[in-house]
This record gives C-alpha cells, structure tokens and sequence, in this order.
C-alpha cells in the first residue's frame, strides 16, 4: 500500500469515527471547560458538551479538581444519544463488584451553583436473556472522596437498571448537599439498588439538605431518595450514613426492601429532621415509609399511604420525635413512633422538640411542616410579620 492509499484509509477511519460520535452523541461534541481546575479557578461547565467532556476524561481528571456550574444546561438531546441509552455517566460502576479495575469513579468537587440540567435520559439496554446490563446509571455513575453540591435535576428520565439514581449510581465516601431531582422512571421490574438521587452507598456519606420527586419508581432496594447502604466484600462493617433534613414526594414500589426515603439502610445511620410525602408500596417485605428497613429516626415524619408496610420501617427501630399520618398508614413494630391524624399534624405542638426556629418551618392549621431550606426567606419574613401584625389586630380589638 503506498502513502497515498494509506492517506486515502486514513482519511475513511477519520470520517467513520466522527460519523459515529454523532450518531451516539446527536449534534453534541465533547468540549474541556475553561478554567484550571482549581478551587480558586474552578473548571466552568456551561453546556452539555461540557458534561460530555467530564464523562469521556473522567480517568483522567485528578483527586480534588473543582467543577463550577456556570449556565443552565438543556440535555434534552441526550434521548438520542448511544442508540437510545442516552447520556454516558461521569463514572463507572459494574454491578456486584468492588474490584477496583472494574470501577471509574469521579473524585473531585461539582457546585451546581443553583443552575438547573434538564433532560437528562439513562436507559440501558437489555441483555438478550432480559436480564439488566446496566449499572452505575447517573449523572455520576460513581463517585468517591467527592463533594457534589448545588444540583437541581430536572425532568431526569431513567429506566431499569442496577445502582441507578438521578444524580449518582454509586457512593463512596463522599458528601452531598443541596442537591434536588425530578424522575420519571421507567421500565422498572427487575432494577436493584435505585433512588430518586442516589442508587447505593458504599462505606460512609453524608446526605444534607436533598431532595427527591419521584413518578412510577419500582424495584428491589429502591427509596425515593437513595435505594441501598451497601457493604464491601473484604470489610463486613456496614457504613455509616448521615441523613439531614432531607424530602421527598411521589411514588415508589417494589417487591422488598422498599421506602419513602431509603429502601434499605440497616447500618449504624442516623436520618434525622427529614419527611417523606411518598406513597409507598411493597409486594413482599421490608417495606416502610421512611425506610424499608432502617434502625435510627429523630424529628421525622410520614404524610403518604403506605401498603403491605410499616408507616416508619419493617423493624423495630429507635424512633425520637417520629410521627405518621394514621389514616394512611399503621406501624406495630415501631411502637416509639407516634400516629396522628391528618388535622393533629397541622399543629406545631403536635411535634415535641423539633426546631421551628432553625430547622422547620409550618403555618399553623394550614401546612404540614416543611424545611426552613425549602422556604425563600423573603416568605418567612412576610409570614412572619403577617402573623404578628394579626396578634396585634386581636389585642387592639
């Protein structure tokens, strides 16, 4: 073959691996960030191409680079993206490994810094059997030493899948704060370990200030926010989770190991100040309305239905200042947390020791409690001088 024949052969690979880049990432080509990476020069991300980039370079990325959200982020495309898998995680995880060979995580810090990503699409495809060949399914398919922080998700759709969520697949020793998701899951039967936000936990992690709305999520090990605390194989400690004032609404099912925020979390953790609106419903067992199975509840309630369950969690956990809507759901096994109808729930003295001054917030016989997070400032502000200019009106009368 003479050089010009080998140029011609060059110039057809070329074009046959920029063709297949657009026709697995539609019109969208991956593009670095600006920025150093530092925390004083933060990587800016303003497009999908960006995320694209972090995906494709996560091998390479080192321990500690900073990622700043700079724009709002449509990634509506990514529906077309890999023959209909849609977006390529930032980050890898093989389902039931902790080889670490077989896993690519991220490990570094993202700020959302308030910007939405909207449209994000996951659905592996299926193995020829029907089993699932996905795992690690997320905006971050696995992360460790991470900080995430500052993400809203919006219209996130994902489907059947293994250690799948709206934000991350896997966790491993990280934190994350203030981090929101919108789902729509979809072909649900036979996914393991998925949550609204986060689909496992591995060692420890702290989830802070987080919430989650989930439309039609199913499987095993599923929570509305996170689906599994899970345990590596070489050390029989289960980790230690933090859960803070955290939320979620909308409806989750399953066949076992199913909950309104965590579908099983039977480590030594501790979910405290948090609330589930989730609807809740279970086929077999471990099936709760905070969690499916869990030990540890401070300051938390239950507002949603609870079927073929426990309105707290299938376990006789230690439950402190834990209440439940008793018309919509029972509990026999948490004999510490405490039912209450509909109307005792609108009143703040219904919840003994919870901080309405730091942590909740409620108008009196009008809203349940909500977090202090979840309320602009400017409204408690007004409500507040409302409330006291009506004591007022009644004392001039």
């Amino acid at each position: 073959m003479n050089n010009k024949q080998i140029g011609i052969l060059k110039a057809c690979i070329t074009a046959l691996i920029l063709l297949f880049t657009l026709n697995s990432f539609g019109a969208y080509q991956a593009s670095q960030p600006s920025g150093s990476g530092t925390k004083e020069s933060p990587y800016l991300v303003e497009s999908l191409g960006n995320l694209l980039w972090m995906a494709q370079h996560v091998s390479e990325i080192p321990l500690g680079t900073y990622f700043l959200q700079a724009a709002d982020i449509d990634a509506s495309e990514t529906k077309d993206w890999r023959d209909g898998e849609g977006f390529l995680p930032i980050g890898w995880h093989d389902f039931g490994t902790f080889d670490k060979e077989q896993i690519q995580y991220f490990s570094g810090t993202f700020d959302g810094n308030g910007y939405v990503i909207s449209g994000l699409y996951f659905v592996p495809n299926l193995s020829g059997d029907g089993t699932v060949s996905g795992s690690g399914i997320a905006l971050f398919g696995a992360v460790t030493n991470s900080t995430l922080k500052n993400i809203i998700l919006e219209n996130v759709t994902f489907g059947r899948c293994y250690n799948g969520g709206a934000l991350v697949g896997v966790a491993v020793d990280s934190i994350v704060s203030n981090c929101h998701a919108e789902v729509n899951f979809i072909q649900g039967k036979q996914s393991t370990n998925i949550g609204g936000l986060i689909g496992a936990i591995i060692e420890n992690a702290e989830i802070v200030d987080c919430s989650a709305k989930v439309k039609n999520l199913y499987g095993s090990y599923a929570g509305g926010l996170i689906g599994e605390f899970l345990t590596k194989r070489d050390n029989l400690n289960l980790p230690f989770v933090s859960i803070k004032r955290c939320r979620t609404e909308g409806d989750v099912s399953g066949d076992m190991h199913v909950g309104g925020i965590v579908g099983s979390g039977g480590s030594p953790s501790l979910m405290s100040d948090c609330y589930s609106h989730t609807n809740v419903k279970g086929n077999m067992f471990y099936i709760g309305g905070l969690m499916g199975y869990g030990k540890g509840f401070k300051n938390c309630y239950v507002y949603g239905k609870i079927e073929n369950g426990y309105a707290i969690t299938d376990n006789n956990a230690k439950c402190d200042g834990v209440y439940y809507c008793s018309e919509f759901a029972k509990d026999t096994k948490n004999t510490s947390a405490i039912g209450k109808t509909s109307m005792q729930l609108l009143k703040r003295e219904t919840y003994q020791g919870w901080d309405f001054k730091n942590v909740w917030f409620m108008e009196e016989d009008v809203s349940l409690p909500s977090l202090v997070w979840e309320v602009p400032e400017p409204l408690i502000g007004s409500l507040f001088l409302y409330i006291l200019c009506f004591l007022l009106a009644l004392k001039i009368r």
